[in-house]
């Protein structure tokens, strides 16, 4: 039996097989493999084993062989013929004769002395912190087998321990170290958090040493792990009693706080990250980090006040090569909103500069699957357990769709999915406890009398949670330790007999936040208690329109106000604020975090609760009612405030102030809402269009019913009420009713899962009637009376542009000409010049294209920043489309920094895809990866299938890869990606479009390989395409995207002329491709991708099949329009599906390729 118990060998053996020992002495006594014959031999051996440097003096020897008194006559002669009978067997090097005795060569090298080092490596490894040093050298030790032969060679005792014998003496230290071994292994694999495999093993050496507090601990924390809390509860019951039915003592604190953690199963949330050091946490971190590189779901579990978020984001610092994704659930607070929810805040399904149509339908929680389809990314759930169950299905779903996807969660309870492992925080040591309380009672009050032994009295009481040691030293700022020390206990017992049926843990954290709270006047636990309202960080000038109702007052701000009104100063909330910052109730940040990207930063100071302090002051609000008016009163004031600039020359700035208060004024929306709100407009009005540009607008989508509702309810009583001229600026009511269907309309997409397919199109339907009558009811009232009033250029764009978007739709879609409305002002003539560009485009007629936009560019002064980068964006691309990368740097690579200020990512990537091709054209490459890089670690903000995200970061991934020289792999991303944007062929149907997403993935995967591989494949891809290109041919479809399409024609054109160079039909397929390259050409073909170059082909075409190209080019010369097209099908027919009695010919030869 190998180790001490079985179950472990298999494994060890594999693992350290071929780490053999010169001289084994445990078993046969061997050198080398050479086993030594004679009791006398084997019992000298191992006698030099056992001494210390392994040499003894022949004295020693002689009481050690004939340890019965049977000396014989010689002794000095005896054993020096002992040692001669060694010699012989092993050579005369293995044991040499010292000055008074003997000495054993490579005694380092003896399996029972390296067992008895690695026992102390093990020890040694576990002191420093270094569980995984630890582990191997237990395993070397367990390796070496304890039993066998070793109490046989003594006689026929089965103890070593009462045999007298070297063989029983090397039994018992080889057991010793086998002990020590297995208790730093089952150690070793607790610090590891490997909690299934260390349950057995600690089981073992708890029973071996029943008083080891330290393995205690760990088998507390395995069992908890493993078989539950309740199980390991009960075996500290059992061992506690003991002790004091035994020895009338308590356990030791180790002890007591792994009892103490398991009792904190149901405490309050956990504080988010704080700007200060983390004190405790290395191990945590080291063993989180772990267990994100091994395992696909890792949840951090603990009480509130533990610390979850700050382990979880420091974490995250540590995964540098990876993209976190953070995003709060806190706001979640019912099941079926988590979807929608999570969908939003990973970007949602917006509209596109850089792709004609529109995107596909799809549900929330395919936005999000389909956005992390193909990330690597950390996807940090902060807060999941008031909706565990919803998270862990959905997490379960990430994880079976998601396959580069790590999850890391924070929670209460465990997902209990299959895929997750658990990791329970430990509580802070007694030592680190009093670190901690010191460090932050030393910021408040540099000059304070800390005295160890009183810090630790009081850090005794805290349990070990960072949040409860953090507010207790908040106080040193006005009161002694000793103080601290003395309220802290009355306010446990006062507490803690309160609610009885609340776990402990909830109890003790409860206390620390009620005893603050007590310490605070009435004014600022009303104050405290109204500022809950808030999910996430916020302004003062937001506390103060909270607060102030509350109050009684309405504390001046310079906002609007709710119901209540009064006068008082903002000074008086800052002073509340400060107050609270000093209690440690209040974070300070100097900006809010945003799961939005490409936005400015947003200066000023900002406050954040601990969820902590949230949990205990949200049901101690004075007026419920009073705040959440005080709550939608300051969204509907600040999305007032920030509805022109938006629509202006300031928009980047408004963008990034909005995205900074997307929670709250999200959660101000859905109040709103459920109260019927008319207010809910002010705000949807203002978030919504900045959703819209943000590519945000699954999140608008998943309100868009009730919110519609609301806004034609508000339009038919202005209607009736009769509408408000435009030259009346106080009536607020209009525009937002106004702009609020007018972004609905715009930007929200039909629910694949309702029940009724066309629920989603009747309520735009009604929409669109409903602000046609507002517009129109202005109108009537407006007259031909001058307007003192006007509004953003923007507003009326959008309006006018929802008033017909249906009709704009199908223009766009079936590629007819499209014209501004009547009376159109600049930003609505622009955006009908910048959507003719794709038809223009999609006709191949791309040189129009840029001349029509490059026209437009001296009235972009005039319009929003958003549609003047995305004009520049798109001239980018349509240059990049003719292989014109410097042009197409020369003007993308200025607006960079505007672009990424716009909120949208998606284009702020296609914006780096533009100059990363650019780079690759000039043959920069190092600047085509610092491009790439950005890219990478950008989140993708959209759920169009195989669309724009993953087209643009796979594709340029694919053409640097091939020109690295690692062209499967570029072949790897493009076929995945094909098989991706399958998925998406029910979309283009509905709309009667061919999948270019398809077709593009195919035509690049082509083109590299045609250009980059030898010897040739992709014989399956250029069946696929030719399918795919005949099926499009064949179609009735009423619009074709020429250069899309033609760009697959180029890429099967550039692959059988490569063919015609490397296979056999060379003249069959040089042929065709040829005349498939001159229809390519007529079709003026998308070259963004350098693999596109026309030249290579070009040169290929001229040289093997040059009469052919030359007649096909001619013949295609003399067609226009739509005649053109028709024969470039009937091409394309000819060469990729021949007639069945052109069999032998050469298409036949390239249809079978």
């Amino acid at each position: 039996m190998t180790g001490s118990r079985g179950g472990r060998g298999s494994a060890v053996e594999a693992r350290y097989r071929g780490s053999v020992h010169r001289i084994t002495a445990v078993e046969d006594v061997a050198r080398d493999g050479t086993p030594l014959t004679g009791t006398r031999a084997r019992d000298l051996v191992r006698l030099l084993v056992l001494s210390p440097a392994g040499a003894l003096p022949t004295t020693a020897l002689v009481d050690g062989l004939w340890p019965d008194g049977q000396r014989p006559a010689h002794p000095a002669k005896a054993v020096q013929v002992v040692v001669s009978r060694v010699r012989a067997q092993w050579g005369p090097d293995a044991i040499t004769t010292t000055a008074d005795g003997y000495r054993l060569a490579d005694a380092d090298d003896v399996d029972v002395r390296r067992a008895r080092a690695d026992a102390d490596d093990a020890e040694a490894a576990l002191r420093q912190g270094r569980a995984d040093v630890a582990l191997r050298a237990a395993d070397r030790v367990l390796l070496i087998r304890a039993d066998g032969d070793v109490t046989g060679a003594a006689g026929s005792s089965t103890d070593p321990s009462t045999d007298a014998s070297p063989a029983a003496d090397v039994a018992v230290t080889v057991v010793a170290a086998h002990r020590r071994a297995a208790r730093a292994r089952a150690v070793a694999l607790a610090d590891l958090g490997r909690w299934p495999e260390a349950f057995p093993e600690l089981e073992h050496a708890a029973a071996e040493a029943p008083d080891d507090e330290a393995v205690l601990a760990r088998l507390l924390r395995a069992e908890a792990a493993v078989a539950g809390p309740t199980a390991a509860l009960t075996r500290f019951e059992q061992y506690r009693r003991r002790l004091r039915d035994t020895l009338g003592t308590d356990p030791g604190p180790d002890l007591a706080a792994v009892h103490a953690d398991l009792l904190a199963g149901q405490s309050a949330r956990s504080a988010p990250a704080t700007a200060t050091a983390l004190v405790g946490r290395e191990e945590a971190i080291d063993a989180v980090v772990a267990l994100t590189r091994s395992s696909r779901v890792t949840t951090i579990v603990g009480p509130g006040g533990l610390g979850k978020t700050t382990l979880a984001l420091a974490v995250a610092d540590r995964l540098t090569a990876a993209t976190v994704i953070y995003v709060e659930l806190v706001t979640v607070t019912a099941a079926e909103d988590l979807d929608a929810w999570l969908a939003g805040q990973l970007g949602g399904a917006g509209r596109s500069t850089v792709t004609s149509g529109p995107r596909p339908s799809l549900t929330p929680r395919q936005v999000t699957l389909d956005r992390l389809r193909d990330s690597r990314a950390v996807l940090v759930l902060d807060n999941c357990e008031q909706i565990v169950d919803a998270v862990a299905d959905l997490t379960a779903a990430i994880v079976a769709t998601c396959r580069r996807v790590t999850v890391l969660a924070t929670s209460r309870a465990p997902l209990r999915i299959s895929a997750e492992a658990v990791f329970a925080p430990r509580q802070l040591t007694l030592a680190e406890s009093v670190d901690l309380f010191t460090r932050r009672a030393r910021a408040v009050r540099p000059d304070a009398d800390l005295a160890v032994d009183a810090v630790a009295a009081v850090c005794e009481r805290l349990d070990g949670l960072p949040l409860a040691i953090e507010l207790a030293a908040s106080r040193v700022r006005t009161l002694t330790v000793t103080d601290i020390a003395a309220r802290l206990t009355d306010r446990f017992a006062l507490l803690r007999g309160r609610d009885r049926d609340r776990p402990d843990r909830h109890r003790t954290l409860e206390a620390v936040i009620a005893w603050s709270w007590d310490l605070l006047t009435e004014p600022e636990r009303n104050a405290l208690a109204a500022l809950t309202a808030f999910p996430d960080a916020f302004t003062p000038a937001a506390a103060a329109a909270v607060v102030g109702p509350v109050m009684g007052r309405v504390v001046g701000s310079g906002i609007g106000s709710g119901r209540g009104t009064g006068a008082g100063t903002a000074a008086d909330v800052e002073d509340m604020l400060d107050v609270l910052v000093d209690q440690s109730l209040l974070t300070v940040l100097e900006a809010g975090r945003t799961s939005h990207v490409a936005v400015l930063p947003v200066p000023g100071v900002r406050y954040r609760l601990l969820e902590t302090v949230r949990e205990f002051a949200a049901p101690r609000q004075r007026d419920p009612a009073a705040v959440r008016d005080g709550l939608i009163a300051w969204a509907a004031a600040r999305c007032r405030a920030d509805r022109r600039p938006l629509h202006g020359p300031e928009q980047p700035v408004a963008l990034a102030r909005i995205a900074a208060d997307a929670e709250n004024l999200a959660r101000a929306l859905r109040l709103a809402l459920d109260d019927g709100d008319p207010r809910a407009l002010d705000i949807a009005a203002t978030v919504g269009m900045a959703w819209g540009l943000m590519d945000d607008e699954a999140t608008l989508t998943a309100i868009a019913e009730p919110l519609g509702e609301l806004a034609r309810r508000e339009a038919d009583r202005l209607v009736r009420a009769g509408a408000p001229s435009r030259t009346d600026r106080a009536d607020d009511a209009f525009a937002a009713t106004a702009d609020t269907l007018s972004v609905l309309i715009v930007y929200t997409r039909d629910s694949p899962e309702s029940t009724d397919s066309t629920r989603a199109a009747r309520a735009r339907a009604r929409n669109i009637r409903a602000l046609r009558a507002l517009l129109a009811a202005q109108e009537d009232e407006q007259g031909d009376e001058p307007c003192d009033y006007a509004e953003p250029d923007q507003v009326l764009a959008l309006r006018a542009l929802a008033r017909r978007f249906p009709a704009l739709i199908r223009t766009v879609t079936r590629g007819e000409p499209l014209v501004a409305g009547p009376g159109a002002g600049t930003t609505e003539r622009a955006v009908t010049v910048f959507l003719s560009a794709f038809i223009t485009e999609n006709q191949g007629r791309i040189a129009d294209a840029i001349a029509d936009l490059t026209a437009l560019v001296p009235a972009l002064e005039d319009v929003t920043p958003w549609l003047r980068a995305g004009v520049y964006l798109r001239i980018g691309e349509l240059y990049l489309g003719r292989a014109d990368g410097e042009n197409a740097r020369r003007w993308v690579e200025p607006e960079l920094p505007l672009i990424g200020s716009l909120g949208s990512a998606e284009n702020l990537i296609q914006a780096h895809a533009i100059c990363l091709m650019a780079a690759m054209a000039r043959g920069d490459l190092a600047d085509a990866r610092a491009h790439l890089a950005v890219v990478e670690r950008i989140p993708p903000q959209r759920s169009a299938g195989a669309g724009p995200f993953r087209l643009v970061a796979a594709a340029s991934a694919a053409e640097i890869a091939a020109v690295e020289g690692r062209v499967d792999d570029a072949d790897r991303l493009l076929r995945e990606l094909a098989v991706d944007a399958r998925e998406q062929d029910a979309f283009f149907a509905s709309v009667d479009r061919p999948n270019v997403w398809y077709g593009s993935a195919l035509a690049l995967d082509l083109a590299i390989l045609a250009r980059h591989q030898r010897p040739l494949t992709g014989d399956d891809v250029v069946a696929e395409a030719s399918g795919w290109l005949l099926s499009v041919s064949r179609s009735a479809l009423p619009f074709l995207d020429r250069p899309q399409y033609g760009a697959l024609v180029f890429a099967l054109a550039s692959w059988l002329l490569a063919a015609g160079r490397t296979r056999d039909e060379a003249t069959a397929s040089s042929r065709a491709g040829a005349r498939l390259l001159a229809v390519a050409l007529s079709l003026d073909y998308n070259r963004t991708y350098p693999s596109m170059s026309l030249a290579p082909a070009l040169a290929l075409a001229r040289e093997d099949a040059g009469e052919a190209f030359d007649a096909a080019t001619a013949e295609l010369a003399r067609v226009q329009d739509d005649a053109l097209l028709d024969r470039c099908r009937e091409i394309l027919a000819e060469i990729l599906a021949p007639p069945a009695t052109e069999a032998g010919g050469d298409g036949a030869q390239v249809r079978r390729r």
